[in-house]
């Protein structure tokens, strides 16, 4: 019972921290998550199209966007002090990210996740230039 109450408070101690960060930060947590989202869901959605969207390079980068966005993520929401450099790391992998969906414009689907990476992206630079908040 007493590892259930540790629980408990801790997680009534990140609902407090997370009510006291900036809109910035919350609205860069937003945009990585959804980035990470669309590109989790995209992997399946190439891989049944197949073809070049089926690319190895393709789906890894994939999965490294959506890895580096819920990771980025999770550093702002704990208030870490590397939440900006991961942000960085996290801009540049959206940037691969959506030049390499655009590729595939043609396919709206492609096309709306590359823009989603594009919003991570800007968020993710603007963090990356915060120091720890």
């Amino acid at each position: 019972m007493q590892s259930s109450q540790q629980l408990d408070s801790i997680t009534q101690s990140l609902k407090k921290e997370f009510k006291s960060q900036s809109e910035d930060v919350k609205n860069c947590i937003e945009n990585c998550l959804n980035c990470h989202k669309a590109c989790e869901q995209l992997i399946s959605y190439c891989l049944q199209k197949g073809g070049k969207h089926a690319d190895r390079k393709h789906i890894e980068l994939l999965l490294c966007c959506a890895d580096i966005c819920r990771t980025s993520a999770h550093f702002m929401m704990w208030n870490s002090d590397l939440h900006s450099r991961v942000c960085q790391v996290c801009a540049e992998v959206c940037l691969k990210c959506a030049v390499d969906c655009e590729q595939m414009s043609e396919d709206a689907t492609m096309k709306a996740c590359a823009e989603l990476c594009r919003v991570c992206v800007e968020s993710c630079q603007s963090m990356s230039r915060h120091t720890h908040h």
